[in-house]
This record gives C-alpha cells, structure tokens and sequence, in this order.
C-alpha cells in the first residue's frame, strides 16, 4: 500500500511543473523494498526525461543509497542539500 501511496504521489508531482524539479524526502522511511526502488528509479527516469530531475533526501544514508541504485536516483543527505542543488538544475543529460 505505500508503494502505491509513494507512485501516486510521484507521479502527480511530476505532471505539475515541467521541467519536473523534485525533492523527495524519505528521511522518515525505515526500509524501501524492490518495488519501492523501482517506482523512484522510473520517477527519476521521467524527471531527466523531461529534461527535469529528482533528488531523494534518504538522509545520512544518502551515499549507501545512491550506489544501491547504481546511480540511477540522484540522492541528497538533507532537504536543504536537494534543494540548493535543484536550484542550480543541469546535471543529467536528457535520454
């Protein structure tokens, strides 16, 4: 049920600004499974896709959590961090 929480709300933040710039702040979350990650990697996917990007705050686990997803999902260790870095947009090249 969280997963579907988190999907739907990824992607109605994705559909409302274009570019898509996201914050994604997961600091609270306890475990992601599979799924979980496969829903933020696709999410992150769209982002660049349109010509966009995600950042997801996991927190001081931030760097395990970005070579956990082979690099796919661009990971901050604050909010703080995520945005400064979102406002500054270009890192990914669109494809």
């Amino acid at each position: 049920m969280a997963c579907l929480v988190l999907q739907q709300y990824l992607v109605n933040a994705l559909v409302a600004r274009i570019p898509p710039l996201l914050a994604v702040d997961l600091r609270s979350l306890a475990a992601i499974d599979e799924h979980g990650r496969d829903i933020l990697r696709s999410a992150a996917r769209h982002a660049r896709v349109a010509e966009g990007r995600m950042i997801v705050v996991y927190g001081e686990y931030a760097a395990q959590a970005s070579d956990d997803d082979g690099g796919e999902i661009e990971a901050a260790g604050t909010v703080e961090d995520a945005l400064t870095d979102l406002s500054g947009t270009p890192r990914w090249p669109s494809g």
